[in-house]
């Protein structure tokens, strides 16, 4: 590499802005303004500053209140020395949010920065997150960025150099520079600041980075910080200073990129409390995410098969929404009491929002099928591009007559029984000689598509064999034997019948620990927590249910006056435990975790991260998880074995040898930094007070968990199969249909959706294993084979040509590669 004695420092003034923090978004929303406002100035009065500026929403803020600041920016922007960086709509947490949230983040920054800005930023710029998952480097790559700035981690959390090549598991790789000390500067001697970031550089460059301004609630660079930095440079000939911005400084240094250090993992360890803090926001925003993965599937589908759909304005506003959710400090559950709860206001609404746009959307594609014949009918949509065999449970209207004694049958649309279970409905009322009713039942749904099932009180029924053995002790079908233990309601044995292999190690399953936490908000300075102080015990276990289809049990336990109800669930034909828990929380500064020890030795532990998954270290750290955790080794009897853990709405966890640990709940103060006395308030607001709701699968399995259909399983449980109820009418749709059908289980469908163009479909994919795979791709009656390398996200556009279907392959943003 070029070296000279004398190092270039690019200096960016920026302000770093929280949009939500310690203040509602009208506050943030205000302080945007104002220093924006504030940089334009500066840029009016001083012909050498430039200034860099992100995040497309405080761009849309301003054009809507001051178009007159905003075509200033707009000629500072043409005139070269206002630098738009990070095309997203804000600075999101850079862990929490699935693969399809970060393209849909990204699609909207952009978006608006291209239209309105007349940029397309290369730099992605989240200098505030508080760490970056594994997969993001081809994310960024697929997305048009060609470099990513960050400072979480800082250099004692994770030590990376100043500026590196960050490469993820599909081999895509992007510079990324950390800055170093703070981006924000709230004073005017900047010189140790500077030489701070000099002699952090890596020894054989002669560039590096500077930034500077006042932040967090805003404000920029000051005159009197832009006047000494002008006199320094004058001063100073050993440093060549001068006003600038991360394109020019990355541009600089392109030349000797091929010869930087590669890191090839994910950048962690800062704030791992927030991966937990505040489980209502959490679940809430897992609701809404998923929902609106479904909702563009089913849009899709309604287009395809000639059902309405909405206005896609409508549901890029939703997208927009949840993208804004996504804020490091709203999602991190970091951000005072008032501002959480506008969020969990906002993210139940966009839940709301998808379901009246999935349900209106489905009514239009059954109102065309023909369903004519007695009774009523009930459709069943299949969201995955793969048969779906699963269970189903629905209320049928049966004109409050009881199912049983009045002789209603389940069919198919064929006509065919469906075995069928009765169990607790969900309302609590009682009324003399009428009825509601919940049945349970088994379905078989083709890939992408629909079929239906009809209740009338014609046909026979179809009674199933057997039965799910329960008792106060466990539970057992054909494939599962499951003992619990008495006193604590723990799950003392998980044996597999076939192979006599114990699955459950010595430390059992479903062990509710209580962990003293007296970390802040964020557990800034922690890395795990493994302050064992007691576990919930005093179990009273009932059996709930002995029937064929479905047993289980429910069980209360306690901690101090904490109580935890748990339905625990077993299905005929099922390799799973089902936990649905009601945790009554009342504790302060305690973490609550379930653990699940596997019965293995050298054991591994496997994590859900955006658009990929990763394999970490057991050494007890708390890392983000979304939907699944596993752990595996091998087993006493010589055979690999393990245990995964799939969750509706958690995003923590830690592994120490053969246990793993869920995240529950933490109990801090609402941004609450431990440097902060409490002392001076009487009454204060504790994270996760009161009950807390969430459901876990356990999922035992032999061989690896690519194998065990644990990713699939995850995203069934978090990504629900809608069901329409209807009546009996003519129709010219067939009454069971499939558009889409992928034919490899290691290739995950991510997208399928209408093109932001309006024209076409996008079908995305992931390869989630680490081998090249040529899978085939059944779209609307044609097939194609798709080439898919190790972890490869590939995103195709379908266009009718010549009446058959032609792939495009493009970019993340559906741009043509």
């Amino acid at each position: 590499m070029e070296t000279t004695n004398i190092t270039i420092v690019h200096l960016i003034g920026q302000a770093h802005l929280d949009p939500v923090w310690l203040w509602r978004w009208i506050e943030g929303r205000a302080e945007a303004i104002a220093t924006s406002k504030s940089a334009a100035d500066r840029l009016d009065e001083y012909p050498e500053f430039e200034y860099t500026r992100g995040e497309s929403r405080i761009y849309e803020w301003i054009k809507e209140e001051d178009p007159e600041l905003f075509e200033r920016i707009v000629t500072h922007i043409k005139s070269g020395r206002w630098h738009v960086v990070n095309g997203m709509l804000v600075q999101p947490d850079m862990n929490l949010p699935c693969g399809e949230a970060f393209v849909r983040q990204i699609m909207s920054g952009k978006k608006f920065m291209s239209e309105f800005l007349g940029v397309d930023p290369k730099t992605a710029y989240c200098v505030d997150s508080f760490g970056h998952a594994a997969t993001l480097p081809q994310i960024f790559k697929k997305s048009g960025f060609e470099n990513y700035v960050f400072m979480r981690p800082k250099e004692n959390e994770k030590a990376t150099p100043q500026i590196f090549l960050w490469r993820s598991a599909d081999g895509s790789e992007i510079p990324t520079f950390r800055i170093d000390e703070s981006y924000e500067t709230r004073y005017i001697e900047t010189l140790n600041h500077i030489l701070s970031s000099v002699k952090t550089k890596p020894e054989n460059l002669n560039q590096t980075m500077c930034f500077f301004g006042v932040g967090n609630h805003g404000g920029g660079p000051t005159k009197a910080q832009i006047e000494y930095i002008m006199k320094l440079k004058e001063e100073r000939k050993d440093i060549n200073i001068k006003f600038s911005s991360v394109d020019k400084y990355f541009d600089a240094v392109k030349k000797d990129a091929n010869k930087l250090e590669v890191i090839d993992s994910e950048l962690q360890m800062h704030a791992i409390g927030c991966y937990t803090a505040n489980s209502a926001l959490k679940k809430i925003y897992r609701k809404a995410e998923s929902n609106l993965v479904l909702a563009d599937r089913i849009i899709a589908e309604a287009k395809k098969l000639g059902g309405n759909i909405p206005e896609m304005k409508k549901v890029n506003e939703l997208w927009d929404e949840l993208s804004f959710n996504q804020f490091h400090d709203i999602l991190a559950g970091s951000s005072t009491k008032t501002a959480s709860d506008e969020a969990i206001m906002s993210l139940g609404k966009i839940y709301v929002d998808t379901e009246k746009i999935i349900n209106n959307c489905l009514r239009s594609i059954a109102a065309k099928v023909d369903t004519s014949g007695e009774g009523g009918v009930v459709f069943a949509f299949n969201p995955f591009p793969y048969v779906l065999k699963t269970y189903l449970e629905y209320e049928p209207w049966t004109n409050w007559e009881n199912w049983e004694n009045e002789g209603w049958n389940l069919s198919d649309e064929s006509g065919n029984p469906v075995p069928y279970q009765l169990i607790d409905t969900e309302e609590n009322l009682s009324f003399d000689r009428a009825s509601l009713n919940r049945i349970l039942f088994p379905a078989e749904l083709p890939p992408m598509g629909y079929r239906f099932y009809r209740f009338s009180k014609e046909g026979k029924r179809q009674i199933s064999n057997g039965i799910v053995k329960a008792d106060e002790t466990g539970l057992e079908n054909e494939l599962l034997k499951i003992k619990l233990d008495s006193e604590s309601g723990e799950i003392i044995s998980c044996i597999d019948k076939e192979t006599g292999i114990e699955f459950a190690g010595n430390r059992g399953w479903n062990v509710g620990e209580v962990l003293e936490d007296w970390s802040d908000t964020w557990s800034h300075e922690e890395v795990k927590f493994d302050k064992y102080e007691g576990k919930f015990k005093n179990a009273k276990i009932s059996k709930i249910e002995e029937d064929s289809l479905q047993s289980s049990l429910l069980i209360e336990r306690s901690y101090g006056n904490s109580v935890w109800i748990q339905h625990i669930i077993l299905r005929k034909g099922e390799k799973e435990i089902i936990i649905k828990n009601k945790l009554f929380w009342f504790g302060k500064f305690k973490t609550v975790k379930l653990g699940f020890d596997v019965n293995a030795d050298r054991a591994k532990s496997y994590h859900d991260i955006p658009f990929g998954w990763i394999e970490r270290k057991n050494n007890g750290y708390e890392y983000p998880s979304l939907m699944w955790m596993c752990n595996e080794g091998v087993g006493k009897s010589g055979k690999h074995i393990g245990t995964a853990v799939i969750n509706d709405g958690k995003y923590g966890c830690d592994v120490t040898d053969s246990l793993l640990r869920l995240t529950v709940l933490r109990c801090p103060p609402y941004a609450y930094d431990n440097h902060h006395k409490l002392d001076s308030k009487l009454n204060i607001d504790y994270l996760d007070q009161g009950l807390n709701e969430f459901d876990v699968i356990v999922k035992p399995y032999t061989g690896g968990f690519l194998n065990a259909n644990v990713i699939n399983r995850a995203r069934e449980f978090n990504i629900s199969v809608p069901l329409v109820t209807n009546h009996s009418h003519n129709g010219k749709h067939a009454k069971s249909n499939s558009i889409l059908q992928i034919d490899s289980p290691e290739v995950e469908l991510t997208s399928f959706k209408i093109a932001d163009s309006g024209e076409g479909y996008i079908i995305r994919l992931l390869n989630n294993s680490g081998n090249t795979i040529c899978c085939k791709l059944n779209f609307d009656n044609c097939s194609s084979e798709i080439i898919l390398l190790p972890h490869e996200i590939k995103t195709l556009m379908s266009k009718a040509q010549n009446g058959e279907n032609v792939f495009v392959e493009t970019n993340l943003l559906e741009k043509p590669l």
